[in-house]
Parts: structure tokens; sequence; C-alpha cells
């Protein structure tokens, strides 16, 4: 593979990851998870 070839598939790679995160809306961090709550068990 040349290197004029490889040079095009990094700049093609890093424009469809550039692209595909435009528009993209909501958190911009991973939320935690709420803690679970504990069922008590009630049996007697």
């Amino acid at each position: 593979m040349s290197q004029l070839k490889l040079y095009f598939l990094v700049l093609v790679m890093i424009i469809v990851t550039t692209v595909a995160g435009c528009g993209q809306t909501g958190d911009l961090y991973l939320p935690e998870d709420e803690p679970q709550q504990k069922s008590k068990d009630q049996s007697n």
C-alpha cells in the first residue's frame, strides 16, 4: 500500500468519525447508575 493511499485512508477515517459525531445531543458524560433499592423480604 502506498503512502499516499494510507494518508488518504486515515484522512477519510478522521472525517467519517467527525461527521458521525455531529448533531449528537444529550449528556456528554456517562451517568452513574442509580443505587438499587433493596427490597425487604417480609415473609412471616
